[in-house]
């Protein structure tokens, strides 16, 4: 009797960590894959920043800080709140290039990737010093809508304060 008794203890202890066991396997794929994700993410900003550094033409840079800011905009909110500190470190670089056409798409950048983004404030702020007020690019009219790298500044900062819900 003492035998069936520990039999079927040991079933239910062996149920428990089952349903333990499978839980963990649905779960800890998403949390690796969004860790993954959010990596992947990091090192494919840290690349396209290192090449509009390199461009020598405006034309590019501006196009390819525009395309910076195109891919950041369609990754899901939960890569860019686990964003690394050296992919923000490197858009944020941005905001000392010339012309200010890249600074306003580096601004909306930061905007975009948000809350992650606050520790880019000083670099924004220095840059907000720098920027030309109300003087707009014709070069970004002929591939978008024409910004003004001083108003996607003051609108990057209040975008790094929101915190992610």
């Amino acid at each position: 009797m003492v035998a069936v008794q520990k039999r079927g203890t040991i079933r239910k202890v062996l149920a428990k960590v089952r349903v333990v066991a499978i839980a963990l396997l649905i779960a800890t794929p998403h949390a690796v894959c969004s860790a993954a994700n959010s990596s992947g993410i990091a090192a494919q900003i840290e690349t396209m920043v290192a090449n509009i550094q390199k461009e020598p033409d405006v034309a590019t840079r501006v196009r390819s800080a525009r395309d910076l800011s195109l891919f950041v905009r369609s990754q899901e909110r939960t890569n860019l709140d686990n964003l690394s500190s050296n992919a923000v470190d490197a858009v944020a670089s941005l905001l000392l290039d010339r012309p200010d056409a890249v600074k306003a798409w580096a601004a909306i950048t930061l905007g975009d990737i948000g809350f992650a983004a606050l520790r880019a404030e000083p670099a924004l702020e220095a840059a907000l010093k720098h920027s030309e007020p109300a003087l707009e690019y014709s070069i970004i009219g002929k591939i978008g809508p024409s910004i003004s790298a001083k108003a996607e500044i003051l609108d990057a900062l209040k975008k790094i304060h929101e915190k992610p819900k």
